[in-house]
């Protein structure tokens, strides 16, 4: 364990290992989906998962974020 505890983001899957569903917040991750509907999931899952104070981006190729899902009620 580390002296010095980072703040954490977390991506909302809790069946991952402790060290792969939290990353220290303040920088910037790349994920890699093959299939849509995991995707879309993925972020969904991780805009659910942070508390109501949270600043959250999504960014996403060939759709409109505002439209991707449960994602479009989570960002308003």
């Amino acid at each position: 364990m580390r002296d010095i505890v980072d703040p954490v983001f977390s991506i909302g899957i809790s069946s991952l290992w402790d060290e792969l569903r939290h990353m220290p917040a303040g920088g910037v991750w790349w994920f890699n989906v093959d299939r849509h509907e995991d995707a879309i999931s993925l972020a969904n899952q991780t805009i659910a998962s942070q508390a109501a104070t949270a600043h959250v981006a999504v960014i996403s190729m060939d759709s409109d974020p505002a439209k991707i899902g449960d994602a479009a009620n989570l960002l308003i």
